[in-house]
């Protein structure tokens, strides 16, 4: 890793990692390669065969670039890695991805959602999902591939905040009402996976008391 950065001249370094859970571990590693960033941006929240998009622990940056761009996280308390993420690629010319494995990764729990994920949780959604809808439309208009990519994100962020709403500790129906009101008119894009969805059609003809059911019994 070391290497690459110093043998390069590239902006963004991209590495492998395990992801561990308490009952298996897998490997997730990708063929190296060099790629452009304005490839990268055009189908950053279409592609799924490399790990750019989403968190920081499998990249390395450069501390010039973020100083020369003033690069900061966001005011938001989740998914503020993603934000800084596309803040950075926003401004740089390349990408170097190698196939070495260097994080170990741990998926957090629904129990340990319950227990750390804040209050207003889908708010911060909202704000996330709009901060990826800013640099669609910058990057590439939004094509109806980018919105639905982030309409199937932010829906399933969305449904964590309505299981918030389920902790057995502080069940909170009114909560839940809130958050189905605003998962519906937040949602950017209708897409034909999420019409098939059986809980989103609850909750799109305001069943919410059955959507809550469902919920509860999938815990």
């Amino acid at each position: 890793m070391v290497d690459s950065m110093e043998t390069s001249f590239t902006d963004l370094l991209v590495f492998g990692y395990n992801q561990v859970t308490k009952t298996k571990s897998k490997a997730i590693s990708y063929s190296a390669a060099t790629l452009l960033a304005d490839d990268v941006r055009t189908k950053y929240f279409i592609a799924s065969d490399i790990a750019i998009k989403g968190s920081l622990w499998n990249k390395c940056f450069r501390a010039s670039i973020i100083k020369k761009y003033n690069i900061k996280f966001p005011k938001i308390t989740r998914n503020e890695e993603e934000v800084f993420l596309m803040r950075y690629i926003n401004v740089i010319d390349e990408i170097e991805v190698i196939d070495d494995i260097l994080y170990t990764f741990y998926p957090i729990s629904l129990p340990y959602a319950f227990e750390r994920l804040p209050k207003d949780y889908a708010k911060l959604v909202v704000q996330f999902k709009n901060e990826c809808l800013n640099y669609s439309k910058s990057w590439n208009n939004s094509p109806k591939e980018d919105l639905a990519k982030i309409s199937r994100e932010f829906y399933g962020k969305m449904v964590l905040a309505l299981k918030l709403c389920l902790n057995p500790n502080k069940r909170d129906r009114k909560k839940f009402y809130e958050c189905a009101d605003l998962l519906l008119k937040e949602l950017p894009f209708e897409s034909d996976e999420i019409k098939k969805i059986r809980l989103y059609r609850l909750l799109k003809h305001h069943l919410y008391f059955a959507a809550w059911l469902l919920l509860k019994k999938d815990l």
